[in-house]
């Protein structure tokens, strides 16, 4: 899993690989679902509580840095959806590329996920 400090009004990220392509792709998600859930004032405010001394770039910076690694299977099925598209040849095999690289870290994805869920005492994944 992927953890995160904040040191100096800075997020520090620490653990997870994933190609390039996958990671931006799951960090837009978590941006967008970050837009979506910060829109109710009261989840704002709790999240917010959370990190008091901070900006608020800084949190969003912090739930992106939290949530893309949950997100990395749902970016590889949009990025593999985008394969049968009608967009770019170039784009197609960029994207393919990509996702050949990436399979080579979704098993260690997965098992540094079991083994923090079991550390956490937390059950299957989802």
């Amino acid at each position: 899993m992927s953890s995160f400090q904040v040191r100096n009004g800075k997020v520090i990220t620490k653990g997870l690989m994933a190609h390039t392509l996958v990671r931006n792709t799951a960090i837009e998600m978590a941006g967008a679902l970050y837009d979506e859930i910060m829109k109710d004032n009261t989840i704002y405010a709790i999240w917010k509580a959370g990190y008091p001394a901070l900006t608020p770039q800084v949190t969003e910076a912090a739930f992106l840095e939290m949530m893309w690694p949950k997100l990395c299977d749902r970016a590889r099925a949009t990025l593999a959806g985008m394969l049968v598209t009608n967009i770019d040849e170039g784009l197609k095999e960029d994207i393919a590329d990509a996702l050949v690289k990436d399979a080579q870290f979704v098993h260690a994805r997965r098992t540094a996920e079991e083994k923090w869920r079991k550390k956490h005492g937390f059950g299957l994944s989802i």
